[in-house]
């Protein structure tokens, strides 16, 4: 098997079923993480990138990208 950051989500889905998948990656390594999760958050940087037709929250850079990932989570917690 591949070893890569999207087989691990998939592994940790299927073990746990969650009813979402948030994952958040700044660089290459984290595209296939990306692409595997229902909701992901990522810089501009990676937008023509990440090939999946499921929601997508990108920062435009006008703020810290950890501090984008936290405020972005508090927001899709508070909309479950």
């Amino acid at each position: 098997k591949i070893l890569s950051k999207g087989t691990a989500c998939k592994r940790l889905y299927e073990k746990f079923k969650p009813d979402i998948s948030i994952c958040a990656g700044d660089s290459s390594f984290d595209i296939p993480m990306l692409e595997y999760a229902d909701i992901a958050i990522y810089p501009s940087e990676l937008a023509g990138k990440i090939h999946s037709d499921k929601r997508k929250i990108i920062n435009d850079n006008s703020c810290n990208f950890a501090e984008f990932i936290c405020a972005n989570v508090r927001n899709i917690c508070g909309e479950l």
